[in-house]
């Protein structure tokens, strides 16, 4: 993918959402995309060009759930990784969506999400709010602690 110091960017819903130029070329069924606010900690609300706004899963980690929370301390622990997404993407200067192409389960797109070129889920991971996570079962964030 081709990096160039010029940016494009907008102000939505408080959060800073830019794509680098030139966009990297779409997925099949979507093309370029931008980031309208946090959901949760692994939900973004994009919207692609030509297509409605739509939640997308960031793939390559998993997060506590803030919606349905199995216990107390998940919801606390989803609250603060929610909150440290929303951060990161605050404070970065560029946002690139990158589709995968595929869906979820639940038919949001699958997406990666770098941050001034850096992969989020890394970060997240680092940051102890998150676990690595490619399919399959869950985390049980209520066991862990």
């Amino acid at each position: 993918m081709v990096r160039a110091p010029h940016l494009v960017g907008l102000l939505s819903a408080g959060l800073l959402a830019a794509c680098t130029y030139p966009p990297p070329p779409p997925a099949p069924g979507l093309s370029t995309c931008t980031v309208n606010r946090v959901v949760d900690g692994d939900t973004v609300n994009i919207s692609c060009s030509g297509r409605a706004a739509e939640n997308a899963r960031i793939i390559g980690y998993d997060t506590p759930e803030t919606f349905e929370p199995r216990c107390t301390g998940e919801a606390a622990a989803g609250a603060a990784a929610t909150a440290y997404l929303r951060h990161m993407l605050d404070a970065a200067t560029t946002i690139t969506v990158v589709p995968s192409g595929d869906r979820d389960r639940y038919g949001r797109p699958l997406i990666r999400l770098e941050t001034d070129g850096q992969d989020v889920a890394g970060w997240m991971v680092t940051a102890g709010h998150a676990e690595r996570y490619s399919g399959g079962r869950r985390p049980d964030w209520c066991a862990a602690g």
